[in-house]
């Protein structure tokens, strides 16, 4: 990490600590759900730690982050950074294309310029009976949730596909078989990777563009001294506790990427916090009072705090943080409460043309569409005058 940038990171973290003192009072460590162990490493002390929170953690935890925190061995908080990535968000900037397997036609750019005017094609004679692929690179990982394949109409001929992904090149491995194309691939437990090939078959191979959305991101950063132990706590919806010391958009560069131990209830929790009769650890759901304990699909969570009561849905996924599962969702990536669907075909209102479509004009493509119409209008008038010119010579 640059010295001047690591430098000041550092500063801000241990001057932000010492105002820990003026801070309301954190929230007692027994009001928070769950908890996990930070592993920190051998020879990080005093280093910039960063902790990359998993999807389905992520589902536990607010918008906000009011109901997370990073605390001691002595139950103290921790002051850390936190950076959170939009949900549903398109990923653009970060994808490079790192490798194809042929090419007939177009620059490989055309796969991920978001541009309706572009097409790129690969070389069957090259390829031979292999599949044609690309690779992608996203810079760093990041929990994707959606692929999005934007073929031409009047050249379709990919018949199948598959998809591989990695945190790196050479643990790659198939998080989609072999498949008919379609235009939306959805990951219903996000994949995270920072590599990700993408293999066709077909006579013919030809794409507009290949689109990548993930799910929310959410990462700590922290500083861990000598002698600490460290957990996390998050969990409770009630909370409304902002326990960071600085929030950014954008990730963090760290020293290390720690990991997290096994999600489990945390010990000091007050009993039947939800007080309904039943113990925190035979409640199915933990803050939710359920004394009947309904749980209509058997996936161990209650209607009352199931995000898709009627469906087995385990890691409860819900990117747009509608209140509705990604299983169930039919915007998935828009939040629309009421999921209207005026032509029954699939897609809520909210998204019918705008979810990951094609044609949505950019600033890149507006000229285009313009110029076309400037183009039109020319040859119609040159057209015409031509017309009533032969005219009068006749």
């Amino acid at each position: 990490m640059n010295v001047f940038i690591r430098t000041s990171v550092l500063t801000l973290l241990l001057a932000n600590s010492l105002l820990l003192t003026a801070w309301a009072a954190a929230p007692d460590p027994s009001n928070y759900g769950y908890e996990q162990k930070i592993e920190v490493p051998n020879g990080s002390i005093g280093e910039l730690a960063k902790i990359i929170l998993p999807p389905q953690l992520v589902q536990s935890i607010k918008p906000d982050l009011s109901n997370v925190q990073i605390v001691n061995q002595a139950n103290e908080p921790v002051p850390f950074r936190a950076f959170t990535g939009k949900s549903g968000k398109y990923l653009g900037d970060l994808v490079r294309i790192k490798e194809v397997s042929s090419k007939k036609e177009g620059n490989p750019l055309f796969l991920s310029d978001n541009d309706p005017l572009t097409v790129y094609s690969f070389d069957k004679k090259v390829d031979g009976r292999n599949p044609a692929w690309v690779l992608f690179d996203f810079s760093r990982p990041v929990p994707l949730n959606r692929i999005s394949l934007h073929t031409p109409t009047d050249r379709q001929t990919i018949r199948t596909f598959s998809v591989d992904a990695g945190l790196t090149l050479d643990s790659l491995k198939p998080v989609k078989s072999r498949d008919v194309l379609s235009q939306n691939t959805d990951f219903f437990t996000p994949v995270t990777a920072q590599y990700l090939r993408i293999n066709f078959w077909g006579p013919q191979i030809s794409i507009w563009d290949i689109n990548f959305f993930v799910s929310p991101e959410v990462e700590l950063s922290f500083i861990p001294q000598e002698g600490e132990q460290y957990r996390l706590l998050y969990g409770n919806p009630d909370l409304k506790s902002i326990r960071y010391t600085d929030r950014s958009n954008s990730p963090f560069s760290a020293d290390w990427i720690g990991s997290l131990g096994k999600r489990t209830l945390n010990p000091l929790l007050i009993e039947d916090v939800d007080q309904d009769g039943i113990d925190n650890e035979l409640d199915n759901c933990v803050f939710n009072e359920n004394k009947k304990q309904l749980d209509q699909d058997l996936d161990g969570i209650g209607d009352d705090c199931d995000n898709a009561p009627e469906n087995k849905n385990y890691n409860q996924i819900d990117t747009d943080r509608d209140g509705l599962g990604d299983l169930v969702d039919n915007c998935k990536l828009r939040q629309n409460i009421d999921q209207k669907d005026k032509d029954k075909d699939g897609y809520g209102d909210e998204c019918d043309m705008a979810d990951g479509t094609k044609f949505e004009l950019t600033n890149k493509t507006k000229p285009y569409f313009l110029y076309g119409i400037l183009a039109v209008l020319i040859f119609g008038i040159l057209g015409l005058f031509l017309s009533q010119t032969f005219s009068k010579k006749k």
